[in-house]
This record gives structure tokens, C-alpha cells and sequence, in this order.
């Protein structure tokens, strides 16, 4: 109805119409390209505990106005997420961490995510990050 779209933030309409003109043939393409994603991060963490990314592919950017390009270059709708997105589809445990400021003051995020089913571990190494960069006491500028 319309008053439950409504409720909705913007970001969350444009998945809702996406889904709307998806096909079924559409559907099954990307769930082979989820599970090719979930092999590949199963091979990776037959060596690794953890992997290390960005939160994001910027930093922080005033609510409603997503970036359109980063580094000069043009992106796709949401492409700022693209580090977030694989491990949504994996149902890896993922957390998202404080590790810094950019020149601007603004703040970055360290992704720590782990093997399926090992929330424990990604939680004790962002502990373990959180006890060696302390973050808690620095503030990012108030926008004005």
C-alpha cells in the first residue's frame, strides 16, 4: 500500500522496484553467481582465518547523497557498498570496526570477515583491533 511504502527509505524503494522487473531467469543467473562468490571465500578461508577490507569504497558521505564517482571515476548505484555486498551474499559473520579518520576527518571502517559460522573468531579480532586502535574518544567534525 502506500502508506507502507511510505515507511520505506529511499534506498530501500529502488531495491523494491529492482526486485519488481527482476525475471526468474535473472533470479537463478545471480543465485549461480552468489554460490560461484560462496565456493571462491571457501577456498579462501581453507588458508585464511580472516580477510580484511574496507567497510567502504569512500568515506562518509551526508545521508541521502551516495557518491557517483570515487576516484574520478563513474560508479554504479551503490557501487560505494562493494565491499559489504559479497558477504551478505555468503552469510559470512562480517563486523564492521572504527579504524581511522581520512585527511578530511572523516571516519573509515575496517571489515573483518571470517568463516562461515565463526562469528566468535571475527568478534575476538575486532576486539583484539579495537584494544590496539582505540577509537572510542576521537569524534569525527560535527557538519554544520
Amino acid at each position: 500500500t502506500a502508506d507502507e511504502l511510505a515507511l520505506l527509505d529511499d534506498p530501500a524503494r529502488q531495491f523494491l522496484a529492482f526486485g519488481k522487473q527482476t525475471t526468474g531467469m535473472q533470479l537463478i543467473q545471480a543465485e549461480r553467481r552468489r554460490m560461484s562468490i560462496w565456493q571462491t571465500m571457501q577456498r579462501f578461508h581453507e588458508k585464511h582465518d580472516l580477510l580484511l577490507t574496507p567497510v567502504m569504497s569512500c568515506t562518509a558521505f551526508p545521508t541521502g547523497q551516495p557518491p557517483t564517482m570515487i576516484a574520478g571515476k563513474e560508479i554504479a548505484q551503490f557501487g560505494w557498498m562493494s565491499y559489504t555486498n559479497p558477504f551478505n551474499l555468503t552469510g559470512q559473520p562480517a563486523a564492521s570496526v572504527p579504524c581511522g579518520f581520512d585527511s578530511r576527518g572523516l571516519p573509515v571502517g575496517l571489515h573483518v570477515i571470517g568463516r562461515a559460522y565463526e562469528d566468535s573468531v571475527v568478534l575476538r579480532a575486532a576486539r583484539a583491533f579495537e584494544q590496539l586502535q582505540p577509537w572510542a574518544a576521537k569524534r569525527p567534525p560535527m557538519a554544520v
